[in-house]
């Protein structure tokens, strides 16, 4: 199968993103607005690369503070052809800006964005999953491109203008939204990025090669309209990608910088000069990279890349105008992204199973909650009462610049009809649930994202025949009720029909009894006696063979680790039945429950 590959290079995607910001925050968002008002058509800079006129922002600056000095990070076209340079202090960019008359540098137009690059990378993320419209397979490209792969699509794209259509297509997009680009398509990856980007610095290389032809505008006066199109300049042909290499500079197929110095030095500056050296000593004068990155550009080996797939999960954004501290301010952004969100799980008619609420911060790293419904939820009051104490929690000594709510996992929630007359239980929950059990759960999950997840507690039942296993307390998110009801029916075949004190002691209770003829007669607890009515024992109980003291958590002070107890139901003369038991150790007394 042929392979072909569209490189789109953003070289000032810094400054096109920061302009973008800009139009969003000024209630803009469309760039076609200032070029119908103010009549400046999209005009062409260089060879194959676009950039929006007419826009209200004159010039765009993105600095950062390097050692206490302002620098620029990048600059847009309309600054850097008035001198300015990366890594240079922002009151000499501003400076030389304003010496060029020919800039129309204005104070007031001029735009200085922070230097955002983890944000940048994120909104590039963005615009490659939104270039899957053009081809099937997306992938990121270094920090400012777009690699598409149009393998297999052939016939596909003959129907729609082939390449050339393509392009076309993918150029009158990013024109509409206002960014600076330069695209190409070759056999290879690196030969479709080294002609994006390099394709004005060519120069012949030997004397089989010609200059790439421009594409003129059809319909020229003596021009037949039945000859065929002339070669596109963006287009490399198929099996002339290693011809059009070699006329490109070594900076082209992505060299290191210091390999690319190594290279100088030795006057090696196109790609085809580079070919010509003995193919055995380059990896031994400049490292394996460079047989790898040449094999690659013409085909010998192939590039892996990571594609990029579409999110399955459901994301809503905000965007501050800068660093926000005030917690009231964030409230009302998450109260009002939980609309945003539940219009878009309607539409997919499902709930939330996980929330993620994710905020930016400009200082340091991301702050990530998560909160998980005990049931899949899109009611907004029953998201918020989950999300309330977790945004108590946000620190805001730095303030924040975005708030996000991702929901990754969300689930379908069945359907059910409407009652014509309303009761107050008739709310969401699914088909089938009982407005008490729902009540239970919502306050359960207000109180976890209050206090903690392990804050609410259950009983759970056991199998075994020790007294301390038979129930425990476990959190209310561990065991199922159908499981503990599986262990609750263990329990009661093993111990047959005895039955067992409502309450537990934990630890027994050491007690002092008399006993006539080996039968309890009298009970001393606290000092005061206590007659036996009725004795029924007794029951022995043996430890289990594989526990021995300090393993599976069993404390001595419960005297799990007695090899035997005899346990004794007995009826107290004021009526109350206990439970206790002689220990096989030293023949002590405990009392070990009471039925309430």
């Amino acid at each position: 199968m042929l392979r072909r590959f569209a490189s789109i290079r953003l070289p000032n995607l810094p400054t096109d993103l920061a302009r973008r910001r800009h139009r969003r925050r000024s209630g803009r968002s469309s760039p076609d607005s200032f070029r119908n008002r103010n009549r400046g058509p999209a005009m062409k800079f260089g060879d194959g690369t676009r950039e929006l006129q007419g826009d209200a922002v004159g010039h765009v600056l993105v600095v950062d503070l390097r050692n206490n000095v302002q620098r620029v990070i990048d600059c847009c076209s309309k600054s850097a052809q008035a001198g300015v340079r990366r890594m240079m202090t922002l009151a000499e960019a501003r400076a030389l800006m304003a010496s060029n008359p020919s800039s129309g540098f204005r104070p007031e137009s001029t735009l200085q964005s922070p230097s955002t690059p983890r944000r940048d990378r994120t909104d590039l993320r963005r615009l490659t999953i939104a270039c899957l419209r053009f081809a099937p397979v997306a992938v990121v490209d270094g920090e400012a491109g777009i690699l598409l792969d149009l393998s297999g699509c052939r016939r596909l794209l003959r129907r729609k203008g082939g390449e050339v259509g393509l392009l076309d297509r993918m150029e009158r997009c990013f024109t509409r939204h206002g960014f600076t680009f330069s695209m190409a398509i070759a056999d290879t990856a690196v030969a479709a990025r080294a002609w994006a980007g390099y394709r004005n610095a060519w120069r012949p290389f030997g004397t089989d090669h010609h200059a790439p032809e421009r594409r003129p505008r059809h319909g020229r006066p003596g021009e037949a309209i039945d000859a065929p199109a002339p070669p596109d300049h963006r287009i490399v042909p198929s099996g002339e990608h290693a011809s059009r290499l070699e006329g490109l500079p070594v900076e082209a197929i992505g060299l290191d910088s210091g390999t690319l110095e190594a290279l100088r030095a030795v006057n090696v500056r196109l790609v085809g000069e580079l070919r010509r050296l003995p193919r055995a000593a380059l990896p031994a004068r400049y490292g394996s990279a460079v047989l790898h990155r040449l094999d690659q550009a013409t085909g010998r080996i192939p590039t892996i890349i990571d594609p990029v797939r579409p999110p399955n999960a459901v994301a809503v954004r905000r965007e501050f105008d800068g660093p926000v501290r005030s917690r009231e301010a964030i409230e009302l952004a998450v109260a009002d992204l939980l609309k945003d969100l539940r219009h878009r799980l309607e539409t997919l008619e499902s709930g939330a199973c996980v929330v993620r609420l994710k905020a930016e911060r400009p200082m340091t790293g991301d702050w990530v909650e998560v909160v998980e419904p005990r049931r899949p939820t899109r009611r907004r009051g029953r998201l918020w009462t989950m999300l309330q104490p977790v945004i108590e929690r946000l620190p805001l000594d730095d303030g924040v610049d975005a708030i996000e709510l991702e929901v990754p996992r969300h689930r379908r929630i069945a359907h059910e009809s409407s009652p014509m007359i309303h009761s107050p239980g008739s709310r969401e929950g699914g088909a089938g649930i009982a407005p008490v059990e729902i009540e239970v759960t919502e306050f359960i999950e207000a109180v976890q994202a209050r206090f903690g997840p392990n804050t609410v507690r259950r009983m759970s039942a056991s199998s075994g025949h020790v007294p301390e296993d038979e129930s425990r307390i476990v959190s209310v998110d561990g065991a199922t009720s159908e499981a503990d009801g599986e262990k609750a029916d263990g329990t009661a075949a093993a111990l047959g029909d005895e039955a067992r004190p409502t309450i537990i002691h934990r630890p027994p209770i050491s007690i002092e009894v008399r006993c006539d003829r080996g039968i309890p007669a009298s009970v001393f607890h606290e000092g005061s006696p206590h007659a036996v009515g009725f004795a029924r024992g007794p029951e022995r109980i043996g430890a289990p063979w594989w526990r021995s003291a300090g393993r599976d958590g069993i404390r001595e002070d419960e005297l799990s680790c007695e090899y035997r107890r005899d346990y004794w139901r007995l009826e107290l003369d004021s009526g109350t039945w206990v439970w206790i038991f002689q220990a096989s150790s030293d023949r002590r007394w405990f009392l070990h429950g009471t039925w309430a």
